[in-house]
C-alpha cells in the first residue's frame, strides 16, 4: 500500500483588525440602491517593504424595484425609485463591498494609497422580510467578519 501524500499547510500571515472595530456609518457605499446605514470592519496586515494591505468589508442592504408588466411578469427594468414604474415589486438585497488596499500608512489609507482593488459580493441567498430585518442581517454578517477570513494570504494585490 502506498502511503498518501504529505500535504503542505497553507502559510499563515497575521493579520490585525483595526482599533475601531465594527463601524457603522450612513454613507452610501452600495449608491442609490442603498437603504440603510453600512457596517465595515477593516484589517492590515504589515508587509515586509514597509507597505500595509488594508482590507475593508462593508455589509449594507439595497432596495430595487422591478418593473412588472400588464401580463404580471416582472420585465427586466430595474430601479432604486418605485415612482419609475406604474407596477413593481421590491426586492431587498444583502450586499458586501470589500476593498483591498496597498498603501504606506494603514491610518491614512486613502492618503497614501498605492493601489487597490475591489470585490463586490452577495454573501448568501437570504430573503429579508423587511429593512429592519436586512440591517439586522447586515450586523449579524459584519460581526462574524474576522482575521481568520484573510489568514492565508499574503496581501498581494494583483
Amino acid at each position: 500500500m502506498t502511503p498518501a501524500p504529505a500535504t503542505t499547510p497553507l502559510p499563515t500571515f497575521p493579520w490585525q483588525e483595526d482599533e475601531v472595530g465594527m463601524l457603522t456609518t450612513d454613507g452610501h457605499v452600495g449608491g442609490d440602491k442603498q437603504a440603510g446605514p453600512s457596517v465595515s470592519r477593516r484589517f492590515w496586515l504589515a508587509r515586509p517593504d514597509d507597505t500595509y494591505t488594508v482590507a475593508t468589508a462593508t455589509y449594507y442592504y439595497t432596495v430595487e424595484y422591478r418593473e412588472v408588466g400588464d401580463d404580471g411578469e416582472e420585465t427586466g427594468a430595474v430601479s432604486s425609485d418605485v415612482d419609475d414604474f406604474e407596477r413593481a415589486t421590491k426586492f431587498i438585497d444583502i450586499e458586501c463591498q470589500t476593498e483591498f488596499t496597498l498603501c504606506r500608512d494603514r491610518n491614512d489609507v486613502g492618503g497614501t494609497e498605492i493601489n487597490s482593488t475591489m470585490d463586490l459580493a452577495y454573501p448568501y441567498d437570504l430573503i429579508p422580510r423587511d429593512g429592519a430585518h436586512a440591517q439586522e442581517i447586515v450586523e449579524q454578517l459584519c460581526g462574524a467578519e474576522g482575521t481568520h477570513l484573510y489568514q492565508h494570504s499574503d496581501g498581494s494585490i494583483a
